[in-house]
């Protein structure tokens, strides 16, 4: 996979300003399933990376210097495991990123997970895992993120209230120390 960059270049139009491609391929990634760009920042999912087993999962972030995206740094965060797909959804934020693993384990089976990440002065650092606080099996939280720091939404696609597999969103916000979970939607 890849990513295309594009730039509103006036009055032509659109042009491809880069393309991004991990910096090693393996056969049957999905670099570029999800994306997400915040100024000079780019966040690039690959859900099935295998730095950890089978479809572990990556996150590649890339940053804006002068005309040119480089790599910053590649995130997969110790403790991945085959199948988790960290990656299968991204959102950046200022100097923070969201990264969904629909399939992670840890809270229940394939309950899912979604990681923050923050760049600081010694770059870019796991600052928090963010679960279910009602974690059930297969509920796949993560499975799409939004992050628009100091709120982060989560969605559990298959999150059994108030029906079964009707799903629901979960909002959090960053006081500054950690994560509180705001609200969970739930579809009407």
């Amino acid at each position: 996979g890849s990513a295309f960059v594009f730039q509103d270049l006036d009055p032509d139009g659109w042009t491809v300003l880069d393309k991004l491609a991990p910096t090693e391929p393996e056969d049957e990634d999905v670099f570029g399933e999800d994306v997400s760009i915040d100024g000079g920042l780019m966040i690039v999912g690959n859900y099935a990376g295998n730095t950890y087993g089978f479809e572990s999962g990556q996150a590649t972030i890339f940053r804006l210097d002068g005309f040119v995206w480089v790599e910053d740094v590649e995130l997969a965060p110790v403790g991945l495991e085959s199948g988790d797909q960290f990656g299968v959804t991204v959102s950046v934020s200022g100097d923070y990123a969201l990264v969904g693993a629909p399939n992670d384990d840890d809270a229940a089976l394939n309950a899912g997970a979604a990681y923050v990440f923050h760049r600081g002065t010694g770059g870019w650092s796991l600052l928090d895992k963010l679960v279910p606080p009602d974690a059930n099996d297969h509920e796949g939280f993560g499975y799409r993120v939004s992050l628009s720091f100091p709120y982060a939404v989560i969605g559990a696609m298959n999150n059994d209230e108030p029906l079964e597999n009707a799903g629901a969103a979960y909002v959090f916000r960053y006081d500054g120390a950690e994560w509180f979970l705001v609200a969970e939607l739930d579809s009407p």
